[in-house]
């Protein structure tokens, strides 16, 4: 089951943006920015981008209760052996197990990153209410297609990859929350 939890904490990042996102908007604007920064960003987060990250907890229950079942199912019966050599002893049901729980959780991901992409930052910003901004996001990655699937797999990648090198996850977090912060200004940008 680390599999699942490891990809399933990707469903919880549009939840932790707003910190992320408070700190970019300082230091375009020239500010410093300190420790306490990015959690008054959260903090001050509207409404809105609260149900948004209510609804990423709400797939992520979803992925891991679906990821149990099909455990359950495909590997629960069996007895297989734990501890660091387990890969040369995977067989056919682990494998099954993998592969089904991929294209599982690579869907519901799909689903929280059309949601969430462009409606994070625009709900963070002001500059759109909760319908209008989850509609403009899921729009915007289906205009956009192969950019927005290959900005979600560099994402992807990186943040699992962070997740089994932990440290790495402090460094790499802020620098694709800061990196989507600006897709998201190309995208949409501010009219003067």
């Amino acid at each position: 089951m680390s599999l699942p939890l490891a990809g399933g904490f990707m469903l919880m990042a549009p939840a932790m943006l707003g910190g992320f996102f408070h700190n970019a908007s300082i230091l375009q604007d020239g500010g410093k920015v300190e420790l306490s920064t990015p959690f008054s960003g959260f903090f001050r987060a509207p409404t809105a981008l609260w149900i948004i990250a209510l609804f990423c907890t709400f797939i992520f229950l979803i992925w891991l209760t679906d990821a149990g079942v099909l455990y359950s199912f495909t590997l629960g019966g069996s007895d297989s052996e734990t501890g660091w050599l387990w890969f040369p002893t995977a067989n056919r049901s682990v494998f099954g197990f993998w592969f089904w729980g991929s294209l599982m959780g690579s869907f519901l991901a799909f689903v929280i990153f059309c949601v969430s992409a462009f409606s994070v930052p625009l709900l963070f910003e002001g500059r759109a209410t909760l319908i209008p901004a989850v509609h403009a996001s899921v729009r915007t990655v289906f205009a956009n297609f192969l950019v927005c699937m290959a900005w979600a797999l560099v994402l992807s990648l990186l943040t699992v990859f962070s997740v089994l090198l932990l440290p790495l996850l402090l460094v790499l977090l802020p620098v694709l929350a800061y990196a989507s912060y600006h897709l998201y200004q190309r995208v949409f940008p501010v009219q003067d």
